[in-house]
């Protein structure tokens, strides 16, 4: 019986990971296609690259901050993300201390002219522009080659 047992469990175990890894490419194929995101679907792809498990906003937000990857801010679920936050909070992660203003001054403004300066965000966008779908599948996917979690 006992030998059943692990058996069954090693023949599970493979397809417990596949609906997890199918469950994450749903997540993202479903944010690619929006034209406008907002900050619960910023803080689940942020989530995603940390290899933590997608547990909901609220425990999510709690998760980046005792990263340290978002400190103070008041986060909404529904508020569509501006550039500028989502550059801070990946600023935070990156620990992207190089740029001497965002040293001195570690606002949204020159979180993400560090992001520029780092080729994770385009120099043509501003802090305040809204991010489709499809811009922040791009930036997380950087994010996670720099932080050496996946390949470009």
């Amino acid at each position: 019986m006992r030998k059943v047992q692990v058996l069954l469990i090693i023949l599970l175990f493979p397809a417990i990971l596949f609906a997890q890894g199918a469950a994450n490419v749903a997540l993202i194929n479903e944010i690619a296609d929006k034209p406008v995101v907002n900050t619960g679907e910023a803080v689940s792809m942020f989530v995603l690259i940390l290899d933590e498990r997608n547990r909901g906003f609220d425990a999510n937000v709690a998760t980046l901050k005792k990263r340290n990857i978002v400190k103070d801010e008041n986060l909404a679920e529904n508020d569509p993300i501006r550039q500028g936050q989502l550059a801070r909070m990946i600023a935070r992660y990156l620990d992207l201390n190089d740029s001497l203003m965002y040293f001195l001054i570690p606002s949204n403004r020159y979180a993400f002219r560090a992001c520029v300066a780092n080729n994770i965000m385009a120099h043509e966008a501003g802090e305040w522009n809204l991010l489709s779908g499809g811009e922040l599948v791009e930036i997380m996917s950087k994010v996670s080659v720099l932080a050496g979690g996946g390949e470009e």
